[in-house]
C-alpha cells in the first residue's frame, strides 16, 4: 500500500528515508559497523542502503556473500554455512540477506529460527565482517532487533515516501513523493514542472524505481514526450484501467482513466478508439 499521511500524527515524525542514508553513509566511513537492517517497505531506499555497506565493505577487502530469500535458487544452508564460517579468501566476510521478512515471521512457511541463531551467535562472539538484512518489517521487540541494536549495528527506516501532501498544505505539488521527483529530475537534467510531476507521479504511483526509469526514458528523449509516457503507463487500454479499479490501485486508475479520454485507447485488434461512449461502456 501506499504511504500516505492519512491523519496518523506519528508518520509525520518519521525521518525521511534520505537522511537516513545520509547518516548510513557517514557510519559506514567512519567504520562498517556489526549489522546493518534495512527496515521498510521501500525497495528503492533499501538497494541503495545496501550498495552503500557493500560499498565500504569492498574498501576494505571483505569477502562478499549476497543471498535473496524470494529468489528461486535461495538456500538456507548456504546462508548458515556463509554466516557461521569465516572468510576463505579475505580478512572478513560481509553477508547480504534480501527480503528476509518470510525467513524472520514467525507462523510463516519459510520461518528459520535457525538464522535468528546464527546471526545472534555471529554478533555476540564479535567476528569481523557485517550483516545486512533487508526486510519489510520487523518489530523493535523482535529478538534479531534487539541483538543488532545491543552489538552497535545501525537500523535504517526504508518507509516510503508519502504520496498525499501534508494536512497544513493540501496542494499536491507538496507531496514527499512529487518533491522527491522534482529534485531526481534536476539531478538528471530533465526539465519537468510541478504539474508534470503530479501527473507522472499519479501515473506511475508510489514506485522510486519505476519513477527513475521514467525519467529516464525522458532524458534519452530530451525532456520531450512525457504524456505519451504518462499515457502507456497509466493503461493504454481499459482492460489494464479496470484491473487497477478492482485492485484498488485508485491513483493509476484515475491517472488511467484521463490518459484513456484524452488519448482513446487501443483496442485488441490494435486499433485506436476515441469514442468516449464505447470507452464508458468498455469500463
Amino acid at each position: 500500500m501506499a504511504a500516505t499521511r492519512g491523519g496518523k500524527k506519528k508518520r509525520a515524525r518519521d525521518p525521511h528515508p534520505q537522511e537516513e542514508l545520509a547518516a548510513l553513509e557517514a557510519r559506514v566511513k567512519a567504520g562498517l559497523p556489526p549489522a546493518v537492517l534495512l527496515r521498510g517497505a521501500e525497495g528503492y531506499y533499501r538497494s541503495r542502503g545496501a550498495r552503500v555497506v557493500l560499498a565500504g565493505a569492498s574498501a576494505r577487502g571483505d569477502e562478499i556473500c549476497r543471498h535473496d530469500a524470494k529468489d528461486p535458487e535461495f538456500s538456507l544452508t548456504r546462508l548458515l554455512d556463509d554466516l557461521i564460517g569465516g572468510a576463505l579468501f579475505a580478512g572478513a566476510r560481509s553477508i547480504l540477506v534480501e527480503r528476509a521478512d518470510g525467513l524472520l515471521k514467525k507462523g510463516s512457511r519459510d520461518h528459520a529460527p535457525a538464522l535468528v541463531d546464527a546471526i545472534r551467535r555471529r554478533l555476540e562472539s564479535g567476528q569481523e565482517g557485517c550483516v545486512i538484512l533487508g526486510v519489510d518489517t520487523l518489530r523493535a521487540d523482535h529478538a534479531l532487533y534487539k541483538a543488532i541494536v545491543a552489538a552497535g549495528g545501525v537500523v535504517v527506516g526504508c518507509r516510503r515516501l508519502w504520496d498525499s501532501p501534508p494536512p497544513w498544505d493540501p496542494d499536491p505539488r507538496r507531496s514527499e513523493l512529487v518533491q522527491w521527483l522534482l529534485a531526481r529530475a534536476r539531478e538528471r537534467r530533465v526539465e519537468i514542472g510541478p504539474d508534470e510531476a503530479v501527473y507522472l507521479a499519479r501515473a506511475v504511483g508510489n514506485d522510486l524505481s519505476e519513477l527513475e526509469d521514467r525519467l529516464e526514458s525522458l532524458r534519452e528523449r530530451g525532456g520531450r514526450g512525457l504524456r505519451e509516457i504518462v499515457q502507456w503507463d497509466a493503461g493504454a487500454s481499459p482492460w489494464d484501467v479496470a484491473e487497477r479499479l478492482v485492485d484498488g490501485d485508485v491513483a493509476r486508475a484515475a491517472a488511467g482513466i484521463e490518459a484513456l479520454f484524452q488519448g482513446g485507447f487501443r483496442g485488441r485488434d490494435g486499433t485506436r478508439t476515441v469514442d468516449p461512449v464505447a470507452l464508458i461502456n468498455l469500463l
